[in-house]
């Protein structure tokens, strides 16, 4: 798509800009359509998953704004850097591919017990295991 707006932005007549333009407007288009079906709701689902109810709002909250951020500044963006907006736009792809494959953890077959400490450091497992103990401890006594 970088290459089109390129090509379209230096082309010699107007025809042929047409062209460039009409291929980029297609291949946008198109990304839209396949990153909705593919990775674009994954985002949302991960974040359900592995957040209680005020962790999954901040993210949202996050994920909001950065879509908003996004929306405004790319039109300014294309002012200045024209065709290789999408050049930047596919450095963070990459870069958020690499966060995904090195950082991001696997949750399929985990129960949601297991999901939600997936992130937990185990310095904080072992606090929440003691306060667990103590709890139960407590009850324990209180019942007898």
């Amino acid at each position: 798509m970088g290459v089109a707006t390129i090509k379209g932005n230096d082309a010699s007549t107007p025809e042929i800009a047409d062209t460039w333009n009409s291929i980029e407007l297609i291949g946008t288009i198109f990304f839209v359509v396949l990153f909705e079906f593919s990775s674009g709701p994954i985002a949302w689902l991960y974040i359900a998953e592995i957040t209680n109810g005020q962790g999954a709002s901040a993210a949202t909250g996050v994920l909001q704004s950065l879509s908003l951020l996004q929306g405004a500044v790319t039109l300014y963006m294309f002012d200045g850097l024209g065709g290789y907006t999408f050049v930047l736009f596919g450095i963070f792809s990459a870069i958020n591919f690499l966060f995904v494959i090195f950082v991001m953890k696997e949750t399929r077959g985990l129960s949601e017990a297991q999901v939600k400490l997936v992130y937990v450091s185990v310095a904080d497992r072992n606090s929440k295991a003691l306060t667990e103990e103590s709890n139960a401890n407590a009850t324990t006594e209180l019942l007898a």
